[in-house]
């Protein structure tokens, strides 16, 4: 209240007219006061005051008169003692201005402000153009719409004028002198209603204190000293009832408590199974249409197995009628092979007969001769035995018997002569044929060996190629064939390739070294790593296992006898990679991981570590910033006792806001603002102030 009212009579910050004007009476009527005096926000605390401060602006330090006699005096006065100048606000002058409807988004700043008795129209005429949004975007896209005059505030002070001006940026290192005032006389009123009501509460008190007193003096002190007495006796009975019945509540608690944590932990299994089991029947609803899903790619991939089954049979089917065609082919060959030599056989046999045929006909020719010769003799012997034809016309039917049969012999052998000439013609026609393959494949066989003998420089005839037992015509055929693809798919020769693969063969060694170099420092550096990770892993596990033993005595000591605590690793085999897990057991408590104990234990755990961790390698000095903010009485006791413990060798800079924590410092620094603005620093040592303390 006295702070309130040192600020409010304080004019050194307005400016020498304000506090000349403060000091010299008989000009105005009333108490002196600027805008900012009898405006404040409606809201509380001081969420308004930035936006308001920023819209009032200089006007926050006029000073507000009821007459425009009282300015015409006060500006007389400052004239006459040539203390400057002031601006003033004539609350009689003041006409109403209309305010237009607030935009969309917005609120009119003046509907947010209240002001003191007398003074109501200041809000409506000082802020009509001002209204409050909620950030500076919002300002920017109303500011760009709405028409002059109109401003746009945020609570943090920003703002946005219509006319094109923009203020904002970080938080304001300060306010000005006038717009510090702003609410600090409605806040004075709010604390003088306070001190009042505190006041009367007061006075009633004293007033039953007074009547408890008279009523004291009234009472009858051996009745009520013996009453006392039976009293006391009953209070020390009903203590001890009550202590038994405190330690029963406080098992009944601490078992309650137990319960209540199984009860948790039990629901966070049951949740547990619950998410698992909802997780596996998503899984398995997964599954089944993976398996829909798989069963009709299954489904797809047998058709098309079928369908690929079908070709591979058509395929073989076409392959055994190629294999056949070409048996067929080789067959045909070989039957033409026999058949040539069967012909030239047949041709020799031909030639042979038609010999004996020529020698045959010549004889019959011959024999014919003969015949006829014998048949002139014989038709001269007839006429000369003409006369004896009766006698010799038997031998005649005889003879002409003989030569019917020599006739119907002389026909038969035409008839086969002349079977032999067709079929040596039909022979001679084939061999002809023959002839012309044969001239054919021997050209086609000279071709084949010039092209061999120019192409390989092996000549066949002189230097053959064996082949091998077993040797496949018709697989070697296609082997050519593919090969003759290939070449053709390979393109002209490259007259360049020798060159080409020198530089490419260069080049390959080139690599192959640096790879080799590569693998070398590979194996190199593999090896380093792994000497690494084992000296890495011996001083690890060295420095835990001391750190294991700290902890374990640290959080017995912090947490009582029966309490334990152990810290693990998760994969002892691989300690640089595996997690680290903690088990405490609290006086009282079931074995539990960190995350399941309460603030005080997880605080209390983490200070046993932390001072593990120190006894390893210890520092001279060390800052704990609010470690103790979540823990009890009880638990600020054990802690300020384990810092006792080490404040031999190690200085604690503790930052707490904690009283018991400070009851236990050697010394405490705090921070006061003794003046606006300006901070000093103040320290005690509780040691010299105990001493002076004592002398006093």
């Amino acid at each position: 209240m006295q702070l309130l009212d040192s600020l409010l009579a304080s004019w050194d910050d307005l400016g020498e007219a304000a506090r000349h004007l403060a000091e010299t009476p008989g000009w105005t009527d009333g108490e002196l006061r600027t805008v900012a005096d009898v405006l404040a926000p409606a809201e509380a605390g001081e969420a308004g005051r930035p936006a308001l401060a920023a819209a009032l602006g200089e006007l926050a330090g006029c000073l507000v008169v009821a007459t425009e006699a009282e300015a015409h005096r006060a500006m007389a006065r400052l004239h006459a003692g040539a203390k400057g100048a002031a601006t003033f606000l004539v609350m009689e002058r003041l006409k109403p201005v209309p305010s237009p409807p607030a935009p969309a988004g917005a609120r009119p700043l003046a509907e947010l402000v209240r002001a003191l008795p007398g003074y109501e129209r200041l809000p409506a005429v000082l802020l009509f153009d001002a209204y409050l949004v909620e950030d500076r975007a919002t300002a920017e896209a109303l500011a760009a719409t709405v028409p002059a005059p109109a401003r746009f505030f945020t609570r943090s002070g920003e703002w946005v004028d219509a006319r094109g001006l923009l203020h904002g940026g970080g938080p304001s290192a300060g306010t000005t002198p006038a717009a510090a005032r702003i609410g600090r006389r409605a806040q004075r009123e709010a604390a003088r209603e306070m001190l009042h009501r505190h006041a009367e509460a007061l006075a009633r008190a004293e007033a039953e204190v007074d009547a408890a007193r008279a009523a004291l003096d009234a009472v009858p002190f051996d009745a009520a000293r013996a009453a006392l007495s039976e009293a006391e006796r009953d209070l020390a009975g009903a203590e001890k009832e009550q202590a038994r019945l405190l330690a029963a509540r406080e098992a009944l608690e601490q078992r309650r408590a137990a319960l209540a944590e199984r009860r948790a932990a039990l629901q966070a299994d049951l949740d547990a199974v619950q998410a698992e089991h909802a997780a596996l029947a998503a899984e398995t609803e997964a599954a089944a249409a993976a398996l829909d899903a798989a069963r009709a790619r299954r489904d797809e991939a047998e058709e098309a197995f079928r369908q690929a089954d079908a070709e591979s049979r058509a395929a073989l089917n076409r392959h055994n009628e190629a294999e056949v065609a070409a048996v067929e082919a080789r067959n045909r060959h070989d039957n033409l092979q026999r058949d040539l030599e069967r012909t030239r056989t047949a041709l020799a046999d031909l030639d042979r007969r038609d010999r004996e045929n020529e020698a045959a006909r010549e004889r019959l020719e011959k024999r014919q001769a003969e015949l006829h010769t014998r048949l002139e003799t014989l038709d001269r012997e007839i006429d000369d035995l003409q006369a004896g034809y009766a006698g010799l016309e038997t031998e005649v039917n005889a003879a002409r018997d003989a030569l019917l049969q020599t006739r119907a012999a002389i026909s038969d052998l035409e008839a086969r002569l002349r079977d032999v000439r067709r079929e040596r013609e039909n022979d001679l026609r084939q061999e002809s044929q023959n002839e012309v393959r044969l001239a054919e494949v021997r050209t086609r066989l000279g071709d084949l060996l010039a092209h061999v003998e120019e192409s390989f420089g092996r000549t066949l005839p002189e230097d053959p190629v064996p082949l091998e037992p077993g040797f496949d015509e018709q697989a070697a055929r296609a082997e050519v064939q593919q090969l003759r693809a290939e070449i053709r798919t390979m393109g002209p020769v490259n007259a360049l390739a020798l060159e080409t693969y020198r530089e490419e063969n260069s080049r390959l060694e080139f690599l192959t070294g640096q790879l080799r170099d590569l693998e070398e420092a590979e194996a190199t550096l593999l090896s380093t790593i792994d000497e690494i990770n084992t000296t890495a892993s011996e001083r690890f596990l060295t420095t835990f296992n001391a750190i294991r033993e700290n902890f374990v005595r640290l959080f017995a000591e912090l947490f009582g006898g029966e309490a334990s605590a152990d810290v693990m690793l998760a994969d002892p085999d691989d300690p640089l990679e595996s997690p680290i897990e903690i088990i405490a057991r609290p006086r009282g408590k079931r074995p539990s991981t960190l995350a399941q104990l309460s603030g005080g234990e997880k605080t209390l755990t983490a200070i046993a570590l932390l001072f593990a961790i120190y006894l390893v390698k210890p520092s001279p000095f060390c800052i704990l910033d609010e470690v103790d903010a979540p823990l009890d009485d009880a638990n600020i006791d054990r802690f300020m006792k384990l810092i006792r413990s080490f404040a031999d060798s190690t200085q604690f800079i503790l930052v707490t806001h904690n009283k018991r924590t400070m009851e236990a410092a050697d010394r405490m620094y705090g921070i006061t603002m003794q003046e606006q603005g300006v901070s000093q620093l103040v320290g005690v040592r509780f040691d010299e102030a105990l001493a002076l303390a004592e002398e006093q």
